[in-house]
């Protein structure tokens, strides 16, 4: 979703802390440990490779946290420049994922542009990797081709066939498919659960608005800015 909670503000709806003092019923006051999500979330390291930046929103009885890891990607009749840029990327998200595959045993990574009957329909023609340059085009590809990780959908065939459609960076278009990426990996045993989409989608609106409708079911978030990432908003429709 779009901005319309700062990333600052998310930390206001639920901060959850190392852990906290809770009034029982009784009038007794006790200690509320933290939840496996936000242990793993304390734990996730500041200082990975090719990471310019890693903030944590750290929410109160979270179940799950969502490490979001801001891509740029290829779009239709982009300039070379800007696949340049793409490259650059892509190749520190490479080295991202395969720090967390090798530090915090990840090894599923949730992936835009991929849908849950239609795998692969995004880009079916993209080079993903120049062997010649050593140019990285969608670096969770070739890690799944190497054998690191394995990729799983994280949107409906329906609602991305319509972002390729339209113009995708429309807000209903923007929230159905965030909304749609938090109820897919909600289904999964994983607490920690690392997705790559792009950059300028802003996950905590959503969260805010799952964790109130879900209670039982909480995010917390994680958020990855590879270290060439610039926001450019021609890199949105995917």
């Amino acid at each position: 979703m779009t901005n319309k909670i700062p990333r600052r503000d998310l930390l206001k709806m639920g901060l959850a802390g190392a852990g906290a003092l809770v009034l029982s019923a009784g009038g007794i006051w006790h200690y509320q440990k933290p939840t496996l999500a936000n242990r793993l979330l304390e734990e996730f390291p500041t200082n990975i490779h090719g990471a310019k930046e890693v903030k944590k929103y750290e929410i109160k009885g979270a179940n799950k946290t969502l490490v979001h890891v801001r891509q740029a990607h290829i779009n239709e009749g982009i300039t070379s420049d800007q696949r340049d840029y793409v490259a650059k990327v892509q190749g520190d998200i490479y080295q991202i994922l395969a720090f967390l595959n090798i530090h915090k045993k990840i090894s599923e990574v949730y992936v835009e542009g991929l849908t849950e009957n239609h795998e692969g329909d995004s880009n079916p023609d993209l080079s993903f990797y120049n062997i010649k340059t050593g140019e990285i085009i969608d670096a969770p590809k070739l890690l799944e081709v190497e054998g690191t990780i394995r990729l799983i959908p994280a949107e409906r065939y329906e609602s991305h066939l319509r972002a390729l459609s339209r113009n995708a960076i429309t807000k209903d278009i923007f929230d159905a498919r965030e909304n749609i990426a938090l109820d897919v990996i909600s289904r999964n045993q994983n607490t920690l659960n690392v997705l790559v989409y792009g950059g300028l989608h802003w996950f905590g609106d959503n969260i805010n608005e799952w964790n109130k409708q879900h209670p039982d079911r909480k995010y917390s978030l994680i958020e990855i800015t590879p270290e060439s990432y610039r926001e450019k908003k021609w890199q949105i429709k995917k």
